[in-house]
């Protein structure tokens, strides 16, 4: 999956605390970048358990294009891709008994000289009708690559807009960490790093992100990339609990599931 391979790993994030929630919620996220990529997709959510649904045809790239659905548990720290034609399912994320994004990367790419920093940044547009504050995060590291471009240098910044009107499940920026974290080695030491900064920072609900990425090589090349993810569409209605839970009768994948079908 090649949309938000950029974007910085923040699986760990997961959908911030729960707050409970009388009905649950449907929304659409757009996630978008400067190339002209383009991922729509369909959650339903409702206390630590989230499903959903890819529409664009970006998803058909890769080994996303087995994946029916996907769905969240333990506030997003565990992820599970669900292929019903085969009835399979592959476990993935920081959470118990899940496969670690280490796990599934190179091991010649590895992330260190970890340096991150947040803030509130005071009153925000706001986005579909709700009153935001927007925060700021910045994120420096080091990241080996086996691409020949050797060691390089990355500096993110982050930008949310948040609102406490909304159970804190409610998210975008899971769909980014979804695929940006299978792409990242030593994305666990990143992405808890970076869930203790939001953490801190406590926005609420967070209904639009856009992250922009700086990578400099050591020879002198900078690539510069942004990725915007935004609810567009969003409803209180009642979800229904046995589509957030594991289908029955589906077998565990102990490793990442193939690249292609037979």
């Amino acid at each position: 999956m090649r949309l938000v391979s950029r974007v910085p790993c923040l699986i760990g994030l997961g959908f911030g605390a729960a707050i409970a929630a009388p009905t649950g919620y449907t929304y659409t996220v757009r996630v978008s970048t400067d190339h002209g990529q383009t991922l729509i997709a369909h959650a339903w959510a409702k206390g630590d358990k989230l499903r959903v649904k890819l529409e664009s045809g970006e998803r058909d790239e890769g080994a996303m294009r087995r994946v029916s659905y996907v769905l969240g548990q333990d506030g997003g720290r565990t992820l599970f891709f669900v292929d019903s034609v085969d009835r399979i399912y592959f476990p993935f994320g920081t959470g118990p008994g899940a496969v670690r994004p280490g796990a599934i990367a190179s091991p010649t790419e590895q992330v260190s000289d970890i340096q991150i920093q947040a803030e509130a940044l005071g009153t925000g547009e706001p986005v579909l009708g709700y009153a935001t504050i927007r925060y700021r995060m910045t994120q420096d590291y080091s990241r080996s690559t086996d691409s020949g471009a050797g060691r390089v240098r990355v500096h993110a910044l982050l930008e949310y807009w948040g609102t406490r009107d909304l159970p804190a499940y409610i998210n975008p920026e899971f769909l980014s960490g979804l695929f940006a974290a299978r792409a990242l080695a030593g994305g666990d030491a990143l992405s808890r790093r970076a869930a203790a900064a939001m953490e801190r920072l406590n926005p609420g609900a967070v209904l639009k992100y856009v992250g922009t990425t700086t990578t400099s090589e050591a020879g002198g090349n900078i690539t510069k990339t942004v990725g915007t993810a935004e609810i567009t569409e969003l409803k209180a209605t009642p979800v229904d609990d046995a589509m957030l839970d594991l289908p029955q009768g589906y077998r565990r994948m102990a490793f990442p599931m193939p690249m292609e079908r037979p």
